[in-house]
């Protein structure tokens, strides 16, 4: 599932760059919508990782594998806290820029 969510942040990202690029005037206003429009993303993503892995859990018949499945939702907040951090980076940058 991560493969998915680190592919809808690759989507979202080229947006964020290009919005960031020295030819080109970016507004904070602008910075924020990408940052707005990329948190929400990953929020998505967390959110449908989360319920796939948890129809998976309830249908463990094991304990082992409910540990298995509890340690994957685990991981996909671990994932968006990663994302997060990510999209706050760019943010920052983003504002410079725009500041620049």
């Amino acid at each position: 599932m991560s493969g998915i969510c680190t592919m809808r942040l690759l989507l979202v990202l080229p947006v964020l760059l290009l919005t960031t690029a020295p030819a080109m005037a970016v507004t904070p206003e602008e910075c924020r919508t990408a940052l707005d429009t990329l948190l929400n993303e990953i929020e998505t993503n967390r959110s449908s990782a989360e319920d796939i892995y948890r129809e998976s859990l309830k249908a463990a018949d094991t304990d082992y594998e409910r540990e298995v499945w509890q340690a994957e939702i685990d991981k996909v907040y671990d994932q968006e806290e990663r994302e997060r951090g990510r999209a706050d980076h760019m943010w920052r940058d983003c504002m410079a820029a725009a500041e620049g």
